[in-house]
């Protein structure tokens, strides 16, 4: 038996470093793993919404933006006839 306690003992010894260093190398992996899949990293970047482009009028007081829920029509005489300005109708 005394032969064998050596050996043996030269196996657990080398057990013991071996063992550490090989757990240390599966919690690193587990960490790059856990990093790579963290939600800041697998979200896709959300692009703002487009707001559709305001219509303008351009009145006798000038050009104006037209206010939400109105609409610009051509301003007429009595006649019929455009003046060349727009009237902003808003139902």
């Amino acid at each position: 038996m005394n032969r064998r306690s050596p050996a043996v003992l030269m196996l657990a010894a080398l057990a013991m470093t071996i063992l550490p260093a090989a757990a240390q190398q599966q919690t690193t992996s587990r960490t790059h793993h856990s990093v790579a899949k963290s939600p800041s990293h697998t979200r896709a970047h959300r692009r703002a919404a487009v707001a559709p482009q305001r219509q303008i009028a351009c009145t006798v007081v000038g050009c104006n933006p037209v206010p939400p829920g109105c609409h610009p029509e051509p301003q007429r005489y009595f006649s019929g006839m455009t003046t060349g300005f727009d009237t902003v109708v808003c139902p």
